[in-house]
């Protein structure tokens, strides 16, 4: 929830006009669709998926079509998809790279995520661009993210339609997550 490269969109908010642009461009050209994980369940971007399905139940086919792997029905493309897994994602992908013959991934792996205090997030985000880092060159590797009472962050990267708001961290719970007031208006981060 807290990427500045991919925010979540709220169902009352709106989608950048530049990203929803790009969505309907991949819309119209992807061919195939794979889904992993989602229900599926009526957001705007579930059209990316939608598309290639009904393309290829026309004669001949307009498309590879969709593969959806997940554990609940979705909302309306399970008869559409060319390919429909019920299984947990870990046990499909696991299976795959058996057949594949790739080395799993230890269990006990877990990418760094904070830096020794509660407070401080390592992330890979440049903190004037809202960018990965990984798409930026020479840039650091980490960019330590303070969230400590009465430290001061901006909550929206550019282009979002509360861009440039800053706040103040007020206050932190047992849980994790923060409180953040910008303004008159506070808002709750909730850190996994």
């Amino acid at each position: 929830w807290f990427d500045p490269s991919n925010p979540v969109v709220k169902f009352s908010g709106s989608l950048r006009t530049d990203l929803f642009d790009w969505m309907l461009e991949l819309e119209d050209r992807a061919d195939m669709c794979l889904c992993c994980g989602t229900s599926l369940s009526g957001m705007n971007a579930d059209r990316v998926a939608r598309r290639p399905a009904k393309k290829s139940t026309k004669t001949p086919p307009a498309a590879l079509g969709t593969v959806i792997i997940n554990l609940q029905k979705t909302r309306s493309l399970d008869e559409y998809s060319v390919i429909r897994i019920w299984a947990r994602l870990d046990d499909v992908f696991g299976m795959l790279a058996q057949k594949l013959k790739l080395d799993p991934i230890p269990q006990s792996f877990s990418p760094p995520s904070q830096v020794r205090t509660p407070d401080l997030f390592a992330v890979p985000y440049d903190p004037s661009s809202g960018l990965k880092v990984a798409t930026l060159v020479g840039a650091p590797k980490l960019f330590h993210w303070n969230l400590s009472v009465g430290q001061s962050v901006k909550i929206a990267p550019k282009g979002a339609s509360n861009a440039g708001c800053e706040g103040t961290v007020i206050s932190r719970s047992e849980d994790g997550s923060r409180v953040v007031c910008p303004g008159f208006v506070c808002t709750k981060l909730l850190l996994l």
